[in-house]
């Protein structure tokens, strides 16, 4: 027994090795994997488990080839050693290697000396070094999840043992869970998924029940996210840093505080401690971090263009340019150049300004104007009040505008800005802003109705016009009949600053009852009334509205959308479905499963296929009804879903 379970231990005393990033990275991967006697990297790099956010394991790392990536996929995983790597442009081979709860990096000139320096780590002997660069393309369609392509080529190439253990893997019914050689952190966790109520409280399993704790009561008690808080795995940190930050629970500012020491080298950590610097209005705190993360990662533009804000609060309005012209260097983005519009201002660089302001809000698309028009408020100075009416007047702002610019003229009438201040609150004279119903529509996307029926929800058309721009504002849509609020619907439209026209839809509205009804729409103080007749509710624009698609024996749908949504709809549905259905008639007559009474309707207790070959048209609406209201009813076809139905007793 004691000889077992030495073998079996020794067995998962396991590592992986990921693909490497770069030219020719997976193949040096997988030639390493042989080397050092471990699963090939296909194996990690299809059942590796993925953090439950959006953009995975990328959030925290821009690549998993660094070494705090190496310490999170094994404590993601339960390995005892992970070695992930980069191929560098110039040809060398940068390496991060976990192990025995420490991990290193190193640069090489060549994969033998990674293979060596490896193995010596890892108290290995490695095996021959048999590197075939042909294989890359292979691996890396292996990696895209086509094993049976992968798995041809690799026959193709003479590559027998890796065809067959492609086709392994594909055979893998389930997904992930059913991948051979897993290790048992990693099959349980994959288990988990395909069933929630067996995923572990360790490891990745306990990050997901974190997640969705939170997802399912915000504000509720989340035990999965206070022990990964408590944990020391530095994943479950970053895990509890990220649900803090997201919940807006002040705990993550003393977590992202003291996460790089945990990481020293994790370069997320210090830009999570510069953030709570900055929260906590500590800007030289905040440089400090950012400078870490910059040695760490030179070419990220975020870190620079947020230390230029670091150096402006400390005043070092020299450094900050610098740094900022650093950002835009590396990438452009709206805000350093909002950053240099302000530094430019408050040095009374006016050209140099506008050229910034400019060009910031031409790349702005997230109205990050409006933490500029903050700051040039914050900077306390009277004489930027002209820049704000500049950014407010792009803002969709006018009336504001026009109060910055008048504040700008009489805290400074001597200004050489004045005269264009002057003519700018000119042209502000003839702002406007309009907002037009154009259509109607039963989906987001999709053809325009000429009318709809008592309860369709449906979107309204709208083309809004701003002369000089249109705001940052939601756009609210009410409808109202006799007298009351039947349905409102509200949206911000996804337009950037500076945008003078947008067309778009806002919904779903649904009217009650047929009989005439009014929409309000309204956008920054602006209202525009448009009155409507509701007619009759109709089902099949009803089903439509829903996106449920009835279908035909071979999965063809019973009518094209033109006919849907023409009139007399559902009487043309319920026709088609009838005749599909009496000429399914004779076939189900022939299905011993179906020589059963009917268990529902006014027909409860008749011969079903007797009925089958003259079906009333109240049984098809109330069938329809019922595939509204559950639309599984409608699969796998209507005609099979119809037959069902009525053989199931109600509820």
């Amino acid at each position: 027994m004691i000889a077992i379970l030495m073998v079996l231990n020794l067995a998962f005393a396991t590592g992986w090795v990921l693909p490497f990033d770069g030219q020719g990275g997976a193949a040096k991967a997988y030639a390493l994997a042989e080397s050092l006697d471990a699963p090939d990297p296909i194996l990690a790099g299809l059942a590796l488990p993925e953090p439950p956010w959006t953009d995975g394991w990328r959030l925290l790392l821009p690549s998993l080839a660094r070494p705090a990536g190496a310490r999170m996929v094994a404590e993601a995983t339960g390995l005892a050693w992970v070695l992930t790597g980069q191929v560098l442009p110039d040809g060398f081979i940068r390496a991060s290697l976990y192990h025995d709860g420490q991990v290193e990096e190193a640069r090489f000139a060549s994969l033998d000396l990674v293979a060596r320096w490896a193995a010596d780590r890892l108290e290995k002997r490695p095996k021959g070094l048999r590197e075939k660069p042909g294989l890359e393309p292979i691996l890396h369609t292996a990696l895209e999840g086509d094993l049976e392509t992968a798995a041809k080529m690799a026959e193709a190439k003479g590559e027998s043992r890796l065809a067959s253990r492609l086709r392994r893997y594909a055979s893998a019914g389930r997904g992930p869970a059913d991948l051979p050689d897993l290790p048992p952190a990693v099959a349980r966790f994959w288990q988990g998924l395909a069933d929630p109520k067996t995923m572990p409280d360790a490891r990745m399993g306990l990050v997901w029940k974190a997640f969705f704790g939170l997802r399912q009561n915000p504000d509720g008690q989340n035990p999965a996210l206070e022990a990964l808080i408590k944990s020391p795995l530095l994943l479950h940190k970053s895990a509890a840093l990220l649900l803090l930050h997201a919940k807006n629970d002040p705990r993550w500012l003393d977590l992202a505080d003291a996460l790089p020491k945990k990481a020293p080298r994790f370069t997320w950590a210090w830009e999570m401690q510069s953030f709570a610097a900055f929260e906590r209005n500590q800007p030289q705190k905040a440089r400090r971090a950012l400078l870490e993360a910059i040695r760490l990662e030179p070419d990220e533009s975020l870190y620079w263009t947020n230390l230029g804000w670091a150096d402006y609060l400390l005043g070092d309005l020299a450094g900050a340019e610098l740094a900022s012209v650093r950002a835009l260097q590396l990438e452009p983005n709206p805000t350093a150049h909002y950053n240099l519009g302000l530094i430019a201002a408050i040095q009374g660089r006016h050209l140099t300004a506008q050229r910034h302001y400019q060009k910031a809000v031409s790349l702005d698309q997230n109205w990050e104007i409006e933490s500029a028009l903050k700051d040039l408020k914050d900077a306390g100075k009277p004489e930027l009040a002209f820049w704000q009416g500049f950014l407010l007047t792009r803002a969709g702002e006018a009336d504001a505008a026009r109060q910055a610019y008048d504040a700008f003229i009489a805290a400074r009438p001597d200004h050489v800005l004045v005269p264009m201040a002057r003519r700018a609150r000119q042209r502000l004279a003839r702002a406007s802003l309009k907002v037009r119903p154009v259509g109607l529509a039963l989906r987001p996307e999709g053809g325009e109705v000429q009318g709809i029926g008592a309860g369709e929800p449906f979107y309204l058309e709208v083309v809004l016009e701003g002369d000089p721009a249109l705001p940052h504002r939601k756009l609210v849509a009410t409808l109202r009949q006799n007298g009351a609020v039947a349905s409102r619907a509200e949206v911000t439209p996804p337009y950037p600053p500076n945008t003078a026209a947008w067309r778009g839809r806002v919904g779903p509205l649904q009217a009650t009852a047929p009989g005439p009804a009014e929409i309000v729409l309204e956008l920054g103080g602006v209202r525009t009334i448009q009155t409507i007749t509701v007619g009759e509710s109709n089902l099949a624009r009803k089903l439509y509205a829903h996106g449920i698609v009835l279908t035909d024996l071979s999965g063809r749908p019973l009518l094209e959308e033109s006919a849907l949504l023409a009139p007399k709809a559902e009487a043309r549905l319920s026709q088609r479905l009838i005749t599909l259905i009496k000429e399914a008639a004779p076939i189900v007559a022939g299905i011993k499963a179906y020589q059963r009474p009917i268990a529902r309707g006014a027909h409860r207790g008749e011969a079903l296929p007797a009925f089958l070959q003259n079906p009333d048209p109240k049984t098809i609406r109330a069938y329809l009804e019922a595939v509204l209201k559950t639309p599984e009813l409608a699969e796998p076809n209507a005609v099979e879903g119809f037959v069902r139905w009525l053989l199931q007793k109600e509820k």
